[in-house]
């Protein structure tokens, strides 16, 4: 069973074609609650506030918890279930629209990438609440569910902001903001620095210049960290295989990921996700015998 708060709206009267708010709501979920298997068909993005449970797509299966997010895609068929020890409490909002698929490459996630990390759990939470107030039909309800909805997508894309050392020029911030943008919608791919360059109209060599004056690091070092720190993601929250996570990265050569994950993490994939996986046993041993 869940103990949930949904509000559903009437998808024939929205103005807003390019992105408009479907649904949204707030579950507090029973010991192994389970949704599906079952394909939607606008998008939902769901946001963990409590507790943990499991999430399985495309034949991955991935452990979430507080903090943690998931999308779910049109036509998609999925199966999520709560914990049976600590289950969690959940918020999710449903959209769609021309422009979605825009909107969340924006945001850094996708079908190969669908799990998220959020610091803003509580403001999230005030803005279901908020959402879930406006239930009467009318106009003024809908311009405040929009404001609300796109308040929501604002938070999540404020994650992904590059904090920079000091205070660039604008056509430099451009410069490196469309460079990141278009590592994060493609390091799946085994795309080049050079590729970056050409994406965003410049030379490799100002490209190389920007970063380094800016963030600190080369092009090559900001990619190839992105692209550990999601192997990192997937080692932790998913069983897939150390291939498949290194093609999903962007590695062609498991063998090359290894090492790279190795020199930046300090241990191999292997021992990490070993690590990793004995860490949350023991937390869950802990909460078994707190409780």
């Amino acid at each position: 069973m869940e103990n949930a708060y949904v509000l559903q709206l009437n998808e024939s009267e929205n103005q807003h074609p390019e992105l408009y708010l479907c649904f949204c709501g707030y579950g507090e979920c029973a010991p192994g609650h389970s949704f599906g298997p079952a394909a939607r068909k606008g998008y939902v993005l769901h946001v963990i506030l409590e507790g943990e449970g499991n999430f399985y797509v495309d034949k991955k299966t991935y452990h979430l918890q507080q903090g943690q997010g998931f999308l779910i895609e049109p036509d998609v068929r999925t199966y999520y279930e709560a914990s049976t020890d600590n289950p969690w409490t959940y918020i999710w909002i449903g959209f769609d629209g021309t422009k979605c698929q825009d909107y969340i490459k924006k945001l850094g996630i996708s079908m190969s990438h669908p799990i998220f990390k959020t610091s803003y759990g509580p403001e999230l939470k005030n803005l279901i609440t908020e959402m879930l107030s406006h239930s009467k039909i009318g106009e003024y309800h809908d311009y405040f569910l929009q404001g609300y909805f796109f308040h929501f997508l604002g938070y999540l894309a404020k994650e992904l902001t590059v904090e920079l050392p000091y205070k660039p020029n604008e056509k430099q911030t451009f410069y490196i903001k469309k460079a990141i943008e278009y590592i994060g919608n493609n390091y799946v791919h085994e795309i080049t620095v050079q590729n970056v360059a050409d994406f965003v109209c410049i030379n490799r060599s100002y490209l190389c210049t920007l970063f380094k004056n800016e963030l600190g690091i080369s092009p090559q070092k900001y990619l190839s960290d992105f692209r550990i720190d999601r192997g990192r993601d997937m080692l932790s929250m998913s069983d897939l295989s150390i291939e498949s996570i290194a093609s999903s990265c962007g590695y062609k050569n498991p063998l090359v990921f290894s090492k790279a994950f190795k020199q930046k993490i300090g241990m191999s994939p292997r021992d990490y996700r070993k690590e990793i996986w004995s860490n949350n046993k023991k937390q869950l041993e802990s909460h078994k015998e707190n409780h």
